[in-house]
């Protein structure tokens, strides 16, 4: 039974969380050749208050900066 965990930033919403583990399962049921309900997808995540990059926070005061925290 695959199993994969996905560590997201607090930053997408539930529809665009939905269509990620949508394609995630769909991506493992094609190239590991198993069935949709052996497969779970969970994600992981984090306010971004609770993250670092090269040695600096990735909270809100990068969100202003012209740096995305997609990039994390």
């Amino acid at each position: 039974m695959p199993e994969i965990h996905v560590y997201l930033g607090a930053l997408f919403d539930n529809e665009q969380k939905k269509s990620m583990m949508r394609e995630v399962s769909n991506a493992v049921i094609r190239t590991l050749d198993v069935k949709i309900e052996n497969v779970i997808v969970q994600i992981v995540e984090a306010s971004l208050d609770d993250k670092m990059k090269g040695g600096e926070s990735s909270g809100s005061g990068r969100r202003g900066s012209g740096n995305d925290a997609r990039a994390l």
